[in-house]
C-alpha cells in the first residue's frame, strides 16, 4: 500500500482528504504543522506528500524545499494546496523554485486532485501497466460537420491542410455565415455575409481610401450597379496593383477573424470547385494559423484551456508531418520549444519559459495544434511501433512527393499563362496608337450602353488578371497600366452622350457624327451577386458524403470515395461548384439577388451618412440614417448597434431611451455575437450608468473579438487604473 503524508492544520479539510485517499487505497498519515511534517517525512519515506501552503511552523513550500534535500526527497511527489497562489505564473514559479510537482486550490477539490494523482503516480507505475493502458485507448474522431466549441477553427484548418483537402468549409455563428474555399489544403478565397467585411470598409480601415472616396464609390455603385473594385479603378482612386493587394489582404482578414469565435457550427464539403474571382489568397496555411492564434487567443482564453492540463507532461512527436523548418518559429520561440523534453509538465515549462506568459501559451497551443508536441497519456497519442513508424514515414514522403508534383504542374501552367499574357499585352501595346475607342473595346460604332459596359468589364478581366499582373515585371506592368488607362477613357467617353458625340464627330466627321445604331441590345439579364456579398453561397456544393477523421493519426474515412483533382482549371467559375444548372427558379432568384444587392449598397451609403452625423454630434440625424440603413438591411447587426448607440447619445439621461438603445445593441449582438463595436457601445453605456463590472466584461469581449479595438482598450485601461 502506498503511503501519503498529509500536512493540513484544518481538521475539516483533512477529513475530506482522508475519505478520498483511503478510498484510493492509500495509507494516510496526518500532521498539523510544518516541523512535524519534515520529521514524519524522514521517518515514513512516503510516496506522496499533500501539503497546505500555509502550514504553521514551516510553510508547505519550505517543507517541500527541505525534504528534497533529504534521502528519498528526489522521488517523492508533492502536491501543494493553497488559496493564496492563484495566479497562473506564480503557481509555476513556486514549482520551479521549491520543487512542487503539482498545485491544487483550496477548499479541496477531490475531482481535480484525483486527476493530479493519476498523472503524478503514472510516472512511477510499472511499464507493463502503461503498455496495457495503451491497448485500451480509444481514438477520437473529427467529423466533417460539428460544433466549433468542440473542434476549434484553427484545429479544423490544420487538419484540412494536413490532408490536402479540396472543397468548401462553411462556418456559421447565429446569423453570420462564411464559406472558405480550399485547394489542396490551402485557403484561397472566402465569402461573407457581413457588410462590415466588405472591400470598401476594409480599405477605409486600412487607410487605403478615404471616407469621402468610399462614399463616392457607393453612390456610383448605386447608379451603375458595378462592383466596388471596378468603380474604384474607373474613378482613378486605385491602381490595379493596389486593388490586387487590398483584395488579398481582405481575404486574409476575413479568415483570420474566425479565429475569434468560441462558438458556432462548421461543415466541410469536399470536391472540386470553380471561382469567378481571379484574386486568390496565396499564403502558407500554418502562417495563417500562427497569426490567428497570436492575434485572437489572448491570455484569459488560453488560461481556461491550459488550466485543465497544467500538471500533465509534454513530449515531442516522432515523425511529425510538420518539420522543424516548417513551424515558422522565431529564434526565441525555437529556444522555448527545446524545453519540451517529455519530463517536464506544462507548469514547469511555463515557469522556465523565456517568453511572456501569453506568448508561452500561444506557442504551446500552436505546437499542440500542429501535432509536433503531445500530452503524455492522451487517448490515441501512444508511440508507434518501429514497423508503424516506417510505414508512416514512407506514407508521409509519398504525400509530400504528390504535393510537389501538383505544385510543379501548377507552376508550369502559370508560366504558360504568363507567356501568353505577355505576348497579348505587347502585341496590343504596339498597335495601341492605331486603335479607336470602338476598336479597343471590340465594339461596332453604334454599340449601346449595355454593350459598352459588358465589353469593358470583360476586357478588364482579360487584360488585367490580378494574379499575373502581380507577378509581372515593372515594364510589363507599365504597359498594362497604359492600356487600362486608355480602356477606361474609352469606356467613360462612350457612356457619356455629349463626350461620345464629340468623339464621334472627330472620328467620323461632322456629317457622320451619329453613326447608324447597331442591332438592338438584348434585355439585360439579372446578374447574380458577386460571391463576397451573397447571403448563402454554400449551396449544393459537393456529393453528400459523411466523413469522419480519426486523431491523432487521422485518415479521412468516407462512405463513397471522393478524390480531389490533381489541378483545378485556372479559368474558374463559381457557378460550376453548385451544379451548374440554369433553371427558371434560379433565374428568378437572380433577379431577387440583384435587388438585394442594390439594397445592400444603399443601406451602406445610409450607414456612412449616419457615421458622418455622429462625428458632427448630430445624434438625431444619425438615428435617422442608421434607422434607414437597418430598414434596408435588417440582418446587418452593425446597423442595429450604431442605431442603439445614437439613440443613447440623443438622450443619455432618459432611462427609457437608455433602455431602448441598450436593447438595440443587444439585438445586434444576438445577430452577430462577435461584433466588437456592439460590445464597446454596451460597455460605454454600462460605464455611464454606473455598472463598472459589466462595462469591464463588455470591453474584454470587444477585445477578444478584435484585439485592435483602440476604444475598448482605452476604456479598459482607464478602469484598471481607477
Amino acid at each position: 500500500m502506498r503511503k501519503v503524508l498529509v500536512g493540513e492544520s484544518n481538521y475539516a479539510e483533512f477529513e475530506v482528504l482522508n475519505d478520498f485517499l483511503t478510498g484510493k487505497d492509500f495509507e494516510v498519515h496526518w500532521v498539523k504543522n510544518g516541523n512535524d511534517a519534515l520529521a514524519a517525512f524522514s521517518q515514513l519515506q512516503p510516496d506522496l506528500m499533500i501539503l497546505d501552503a500555509l502550514l504553521p511552523g514551516l510553510t508547505g513550500l519550505k517543507v517541500c524545499q527541505r525534504a528534497r534535500k533529504l534521502p528519498g526527497g528526489e522521488t517523492v511527489k508533492v502536491v501543494l494546496l493553497s488559496k493564496v497562489y492563484r495566479q497562473f505564473k506564480e503557481q509555476y514559479e513556486s514549482r520551479a523554485k521549491m520543487g512542487v510537482d503539482a498545485y491544487s486550490e483550496k477548499p479541496v477539490n477531490v475531482g481535480e486532485l484525483d486527476k493530479i494523482l493519476q498523472q503524478l503516480l503514472e510516472e512511477t507505475a510499472p511499464r507493463e501497466t502503461a503498455e496495457a493502458g495503451k491497448t485500451a485507448e480509444t481514438k477520437r474522431t473529427l467529423r466533417t460537420s460539428g460544433l466549433l466549441s468542440e473542434t476549434p477553427f484553427p484545429r479544423l484548418l490544420f487538419y484540412l491542410h494536413k490532408y490536402h483537402r479540396t472543397g468548401a468549409l462553411r462556418v456559421s455563428h447565429e446569423q453570420i455565415s462564411k464559406v472558405i474555399y480550399l485547394r489542396e489544403g490551402s485557403p484561397i478565397f472566402v465569402t461573407s455575409n457581413l457588410a462590415n467585411e466588405s472591400l470598401g470598409r476594409f480599405m477605409v480601415e486600412r487607410g487605403v481610401i478615404s471616407d469621402e472616396q468610399y462614399n463616392s464609390s457607393l453612390e456610383r455603385m448605386v447608379q451603375t450597379g458595378e462592383q466596388q473594385g471596378h468603380v474604384l479603378l474607373e474613378m482613378g482612386i486605385l491602381t490595379p496593383h493596389q486593388l490586387y493587394e487590398a483584395m488579398q489582404a481582405q481575404i486574409r482578414e476575413k479568415i483570420l477573424r474566425v479565429f475569434a469565435w468560441d462558438e458556432g457550427e462548421y461543415e466541410f464539403r469536399p470536391g472540386s470547385f470553380k471561382l469567378s474571382e481571379s484574386v486568390q489568397l496565396d499564403t502558407a496555411p500554418l502562417r495563417l494559423t500562427l497569426e490567428g492564434i497570436k492575434r485572437f487567443y489572448n491570455l484569459s482564453r488560453l488560461e481556461r484551456y491550459f488550466n485543465e492540463y497544467k500538471n500533465q507532461r509534454l513530449r515531442r512527436v516522432k515523425g511529425s508531418l510538420v518539420d522543424s523548418g516548417e513551424m515558422l518559429l522565431t529564434p526565441h520561440e525555437a529556444k522555448f520549444y527545446k524545453l519540451i523534453d517529455g519530463k517536464r509538465t506544462v507548469g514547469k515549462i511555463v515557469a522556465l519559459s523565456n517568453l511572456s506568459l501569453s506568448e508561452t501559451f500561444q506557442i504551446l497551443y500552436y505546437l499542440l495544434l500542429i501535432e509536433v508536441i503531445r500530452f503524455i497519456g492522451d487517448p490515441g497519442f501512444g508511440d508507434r511501433s518501429l514497423q508503424e513508424q516506417e510505414a508512416y514515414v514512407a506514407d508521409k514522403k509519398k504525400k509530400q512527393e504528390e504535393v510537389r508534383r501538383l505544385h510543379e504542374d501548377r507552376g508550369a501552367a502559370v508560366s504558360e499563362r504568363m507567356h501568353q499574357f505577355r505576348n497579348q499585352i505587347l502585341q496590343l501595346f504596339d498597335g495601341l496608337d492605331s486603335l479607336t475607342f470602338y476598336d479597343l473595346l471590340r465594339l461596332p460604332a453604334g454599340a449601346g450602353d449595355l454593350q459598352v459596359r459588358t465589353a469593358y468589364h470583360g476586357l478588364v478581366k482579360e487584360l488585367r488578371p490580378y494574379d499575373l499582373y502581380a507577378q509581372a515585371d515593372d515594364a510589363l506592368r507599365a504597359k498594362c497600366d497604359q492600356i487600362f488607362s486608355l480602356l477606361t477613357q474609352a469606356y467613360e467617353t462612350l457612356l457619356d452622350p455629349q463626350s461620345r458625340q464629340r468623339y464621334d464627330a472627330r472620328l467620323f466627321g461632322q456629317a457622320a457624327a451619329t453613326p447608324a445604331p447597331a442591332a438592338p441590345e438584348p434585355a439585360a439579364p439579372a446578374a447574380p451577386a458577386p460571391p463576397e456579398e451573397a447571403d448563402d453561397f454554400f449551396g449544393e456544393t459537393a456529393p453528400e458524403a459523411a466523413e469522419a477523421v480519426d486523431t491523432p493519426d487521422i485518415e479521412w474515412e468516407i462512405e463513397e470515395e471522393i478524390t480531389a483533382p490533381a489541378a483545378d482549371d485556372e479559368s474558374l467559375k463559381l457557378d460550376d461548384f453548385f451544379g451548374g444548372e440554369e433553371d427558371e427558379t434560379k433565374v428568378a432568384e437572380a433577379g431577387q439577388v440583384t435587388a438585394s444587392m442594390a439594397n445592400l449598397v444603399k443601406s451602406e451609403l445610409e450607414f456612412q451618412h449616419g457615421e458622418d452625423a455622429l462625428h458632427r454630434r448630430d445624434f438625431e440625424a444619425a438615428k435617422r440614417h442608421f434607422a434607414e440603413a437597418r430598414a434596408l438591411s435588417p440582418k446587418e447587426a452593425e446597423y442595429s448597434a450604431y442605431l442603439g448607440w445614437a439613440t443613447f447619445l440623443a438622450a443619455p439621461d432618459d432611462a427609457a431611451v437608455v433602455a431602448q438603445g441598450r436593447d438595440l445593441i443587444e439585438k445586434a449582438i444576438s445577430i452577430n455575437p462577435v461584433l466588437d463595436s456592439a460590445y464597446t457601445f454596451l460597455g460605454r453605456i454600462h460605464l455611464q450608468t454606473g455598472n463598472r463590472d459589466r462595462a469591464r466584461a463588455s470591453f474584454e469581449q470587444a477585445l477578444q473579438y478584435n484585439p485592435d479595438n483602440a476604444r475598448a482598450r482605452q476604456e479598459l485601461t482607464k478602469l484598471e487604473v481607477e
